[in-house]
């Protein structure tokens, strides 16, 4: 019944299921979307069944009759599949699931972005055409408030994996540009008091994350090489370095930056790190 309720709400003038180019193209693009899904592990073989339908024609149900269910049935995936891909209309679907399936927040729509859909390498143009900071904004939200009503909020894993997958984007010219983390500094900060700072891995990739942050003047990787993965990086960089000012940080993380700001800090830096990131061997100079 809930299928029925928001596929009468999608709007369905973006399928030009009448233009036989359109629908061409269109069946290509699927062709290629579902295989890249399913090799990630992201689509089934029963959410490619249900979810095609759907992809070609706009209508999640067929000739009026509620088919089987897809494993996989969240807000993503009706978002992902339609055409019009602008803000207004994502958010409207996404409004429109969480008001059909009476949710408020949809923490598994948020938890399978990050697992199934951000979290794997999909190549250099990504699965979503560079639009994480537009999907991540919608799944996530831009308060306190909405983080809130979040499960993985309240994830003693979440921040330290923040720091640690966004290494290699401030660092490898190879990361992928558009890396979904990049957009969810306010979420994960919100998620630092949860983090437990005993734990040495956790607490060895946030010192190594702080320490680049502290010193990127000096590693600046991307200058003069990507323009835009350096405007990216730098984003970032003055994004976490606001957050690390406000007053409500952790204790333990607070002694972690000022710990990364000090000589010794910055030589704690380097090791056997410099063999997969070897323009950290300047802050040993």
């Amino acid at each position: 019944m809930h299928t029925v309720m928001l596929d009468a709400k999608i709007e369905k003038t973006a399928w030009k299921t009448e233009d036989k180019n359109w629908a061409k193209q269109r069946l290509q693009h699927w062709k290629n979307l579902s295989s890249a899904l399913r090799k990630e592990g992201a689509l089934l073989p029963k959410d490619v069944k249900y979810y095609k339908h759907y992809f070609l024609t706009g209508y999640i149900i067929k000739d009026g009759i509620e088919f089987d269910f897809a494993p996989t049935l969240n807000a993503v995936i009706f978002i992902m599949f339609h055409p019009d891909q602008s803000a207004e209309n994502l958010l409207t679907i996404y409004r429109q699931y969480c008001t059909v399936y009476r949710k408020d927040r949809c923490n598994n729509s948020a938890g399978y972005f990050m697992r199934e859909i951000a979290g794997h390498d999909f190549g250099e143009n990504g699965i979503l055409n560079g639009n994480e900071e537009l999907y991540c904004q919608i799944l996530f939200g831009d308060s306190k408030a909405e983080f809130s009503k979040l499960h993985m909020a309240k994830n003693d894993h979440a921040f330290g994996g923040y720091c640690q997958k966004l290494i290699s984007f401030l660092l490898d010219n190879k990361s992928y540009i558009h890396h979904y983390q990049q957009y969810l500094t306010d979420f994960s900060f919100y998620a630092a008091n949860q983090t437990d700072y005993t734990v040495a891995w956790k607490v060895r990739e946030i010192n190594f994350f702080l320490r680049v942050i502290a010193y990127y003047e000096l590693l600046d990787s991307f200058k003069d090489i990507n323009e835009l993965h350096y405007k990216r990086a730098w984003i970032l960089v003055d994004k976490v370095r606001e957050k690390l000012t406000e007053p409500d940080l952790p204790k333990a993380l607070l002694a972690l930056w000022e710990n990364a700001q000090t000589a010794e800090g910055k030589q704690r830096l380097v090791g056997n790190i410099e063999e997969d990131y070897p323009s950290l061997q300047i802050l040993s100079t």
